[in-house]
């Protein structure tokens, strides 16, 4: 099984150990995105204690490293569904490398390792409906809009819907990243 993605400006790893999860993760939860909402946000602070496993049955957590600098600048998980043919993948970027490609890239070295190391047919992702950057990332990356769950979250006092998206097999197999992603 793969375990490293390196694609042309992020890198897919395992965390080196909980120490390094913890240092990213408590970073990152300091500087929330604002598109997750109120709930989430109290729902994060209100934790005792962030779960620092860095991996457990139904899921794995990489942490994206950019290769220009080496630094940690986010994760993806990737958890695959129980006796089913689908995954799902999402990314939490640091907000000082939002909007430089970064997660659409990750989310791509993702896509490879679930698709080449286990038996599935599809990979799904969601995002809120009115985080129109995420929406417009997923279906450039080749993922199709398959439905909506209204009023889910709330947003800046607001309920908005969540959005899912899925991308099959055969459509990732089309993708160009599988040409030039090194593995190992």
């Amino acid at each position: 099984m793969h375990v490293v993605y390196t694609g042309e400006q992020v890198r897919l790893r395992p965390f080196r150990d909980a120490d390094e999860l913890w240092k990213f993760s408590s970073r990152q939860f300091i500087t929330l995105s604002d598109f997750w909402g109120d709930d989430w946000h109290r729902a994060i602070k209100s934790r005792k204690r962030f779960g620092n496993s860095i991996t457990h049955d139904a899921a794995e957590r990489f942490c994206i490293e950019r290769r220009d600098s080496g630094e940690a600048i986010g994760w993806v998980s990737a958890v695959l569904g129980t006796y089913q043919l689908a995954a799902s993948v999402g990314t939490e970027i640091l907000r000082e490398h939002w909007h430089l490609g970064f997660g659409r890239e990750a989310k791509l070295l993702s896509m490879c390792h679930l698709f080449e190391n286990f038996a599935i047919e599809s990979v799904w992702a969601d995002t809120l409906s009115v985080h129109t950057r995420a929406r417009a990332g997923l279906e450039a990356l080749g993922f199709r809009h398959v439905g909506t769950i209204p009023c889910s979250f709330r947003f800046r006092g607001t309920r908005v819907a969540r959005v899912k998206y899925q991308i099959m097999r055969e459509d990732w197999e089309k993708l160009p990243i599988r040409q030039s992603v090194r593995r190992g």
